[in-house]
């Protein structure tokens, strides 16, 4: 039956039954009656031809799912590159990679990583923006990977928006995630430099001050989601 789709194999099984069984179908035909014997044969037909289209359509979700397979396994390979030029500290040559991999949300969110490594964080923050919230709103989609999540808090962070990055950080709610603890750090090392109504005004309404600076303690970016 090669590659028919399951609705062709299924009039494909209409018409065999029919035949095999002896029977003419025509237009404006007069009802009739199966004989016992053509009971059995038709039954039997119908049987076999069911199992026919039921292999069939394993076989093409077989072959649907190792297509997926292959070119979900392609990225993840792909990818290695660029990954090992940045944990080896080549940012730059890690995002030449990158560039020429298209526009998967994998490949932008390391494309953001590189973007923060490279001091370009405004760059970072509008692909993040992008990749994590939904379209022409202000709040994340759901679900998106932890990773996505913290590397949109460290860039909201990078430009001077900790207020943001606090309610990036507030909605992954898993404190024990050690980006989210150097995250919280880095701002709370921060708010104790503010001048003392400044502090207040951070600590009681999250308003801080215009182009506020962060000195990080860590390496910004991530595409592990531990």
């Amino acid at each position: 039956m090669g590659s028919m789709s399951p609705f062709a194999v299924g009039i494909h099984v209409f018409v065999s039954c029919f035949s095999r069984c002896g029977i003419t179908l025509s237009v404006g035909a007069q009802p009739f009656e199966l004989k016992s014997t053509q009971k059995d044969v038709f039954m039997n037909t119908v049987q076999h031809l069911q199992h026919q289209v039921e292999h069939q359509v394993a076989v093409d979700r077989h072959r649907h799912s190792s297509a997926n397979n292959q070119r979900g396994t392609g990225t993840e390979v792909s990818l290695m590159a660029p990954i090992r030029a940045l944990e080896s500290g080549n940012h730059e040559e890690a995002f030449r990679l990158l560039k020429t991999m298209g526009s998967a949300p994998e490949v932008v969110n390391l494309r953001a990583v590189c973007l923060m490594r490279m001091g370009q964080a405004h760059e970072a923050l509008a692909l993040m923006r992008g990749l994590v919230l939904q379209p022409g709103c202000t709040w994340m989609r759901s679900p998106i990977p932890i990773s996505w999540q913290i590397n949109y808090a460290t860039s909201l962070l990078m430009c001077g928006l900790p207020a943001g990055c606090v309610d990036v950080l507030d909605e992954i709610d898993n404190e024990s995630l050690l980006s989210v603890k150097q995250i919280r750090s880095t701002i709370e090392a921060w708010s104790k430099t503010l001048p003392l109504i400044a502090r207040w005004q951070w600590w009681l309404g999250r308003v801080a001050p215009h182009q506020c600076r962060f000195a990080l303690s860590f390496e910004p970016g991530t595409w592990i989601d531990a």
